[in-house]
C-alpha cells in the first residue's frame, strides 16, 4: 500500500510539474494539491504552488494557493518528529567536509567540488559557493533538507506571508547538519532565475596541515552570469553569444559587456586566491 501511495503521489507531481511548463495554471494546481493530498510531506508540490502563485498573476488563485500552502505547512509543524527526522546526527567537528556542488539541469553539467572545515557554518558554506560560481549574492539563497527544512536568512514579515519557517543558516554548523558521506541538501539561489545546485557530501578527511580552508578542489565550465534568466536563458545567452548572425547576438552582447565569456573556462587557482576572503 505504501508503494502504490507514492506512486501516485510521484504522478501527481510529475502532472503538475508538465503543466507548469506549459503554463496552465489551473491544471497544474489540480495537480500539485493531489500531490499533497496523497503525501502530505511532499514539501516539492508546495514549492510550486508557491510558483505559480507568483507567475500565474491571477489574484483568486494566488489567494487560494496561499491558503492551501498554509493548511499543509500547519499539518507538517504538527508532527513534533519531523524536523528530528530531518536533522542527522552530528558528525565530527575537527575534519574536512569535502562536497560536489552540481547546478542541477546544467548540460553539459558544471561543477565544482570544495572542502570546508567541518566547523564552518552553512553560511559559509553559501559565500563558498558563491565566490567558486562567481556569482555576487545579489538574490535571496536557501538551503533546503530531504524533509524540506529550509535554512538561511529568515523574513519574519515573508515567512509569516508564506506559511514558511526559514531557520537562521548562521546558526548551524556542518558538522552538526552531516555526518555520513553521500547525504545531499538542496541550495537555492535567485528565487526569479531559479538556480538550483545539489550539495552533496562526498568525503569527510582529516584536517591537511598547510591548506586554508574553503578549498576548491577541482571543477568544470564557467557558471552562468548573474540574471541571465536560469537554465533556459543561459542556454539562449550562449547560443546568441557565439553566434554573430543571431538575432540577439548585439543585445546579449551589449548586456554582458565588453569582456569575452568562454563557458568552458574554470581556474581553481584563481577561484581559491578568492576564496581566501571568505570568513
Amino acid at each position: 500500500m505504501g508503494e502504490i501511495f507514492y506512486t501516485d503521489a510521484q504522478l501527481a507531481l510529475e502532472a503538475g510539474e508538465t503543466a507548469m511548463k506549459g503554463k496552465r495554471w489551473l491544471e497544474a494546481a489540480d495537480a500539485l494539491e493531489q500531490a499533497l493530498a496523497l503525501d502530505p510531506t511532499c514539501t516539492k508540490a508546495a514549492q510550486l504552488l508557491l510558483s505559480i502563485a507568483t507567475e500565474s498573476n491571477d489574484p483568486v488563485l494566488s489567494r487560494h494557493i496561499l491558503a492551501k500552502v498554509n493548511e499543509f505547512v500547519l499539518a507538517l509543524r504538527a508532527s513534533p518528529e519531523q524536523e528530528k527526522r530531518e536533522r542527522f546526527p552530528p558528525g565530527p567537528l575537527d575534519a574536512v567536509y569535502q562536497f560536489k556542488l552540481t547546478l542541477r539541469d546544467s548540460t553539459p553539467p558544471i561543477w565544482r567540488r570544495v572542502q570546508l572545515a567541518g566547523k564552518s557554518t552553512l553560511a559559509k558554506l553559501h559565500r563558498t559557493i558563491q565566490v567558486v560560481m562567481k556569482w555576487d549574492d545579489m538574490h535571496l539563497h536557501e538551503f533546503e533538507t530531504p524533509g524540506g527544512i529550509l535554512y538561511g536568512v529568515p523574513d519574519p514579515v515573508e515567512d509569516r506571508d508564506y506559511g514558511v519557517k526559514v531557520h537562521s543558516d548562521q546558526r548551524v554548523k556542518l558538522y552538526q547538519l552531516f555526518n555520513a558521506e553521500g547525504q545531499q541538501i538542496d541550495y537555492h539561489y535567485d528565487f526569479g532565475d531559479g538556480w538550483e545546485i545539489e550539495v552533496v557530501l562526498e568525503k569527510i578527511l582529516p584536517v591537511e596541515e598547510g591548506r586554508r580552508y574553503p578549498f576548491c578542489v577541482d571543477g568544470e565550465r564557467a557558471a552562468p552570469p548573474e540574471d541571465v534568466g536560469g537554465i533556459l536563458g543561459y542556454e539562449e545567452f550562449l547560443k546568441a553569444l557565439y553566434n554573430p548572425f543571431h538575432p540577439e547576438h548585439t543585445t546579449y552582447k551589449e548586456w554582458f559587456g565588453d569582456q569575452p565569456f568562454d563557458a568552458e573556462a574554470f581556474n581553481p587557482t584563481v577561484i581559491n586566491g578568492l576564496l581566501r576572503a571568505v570568513k
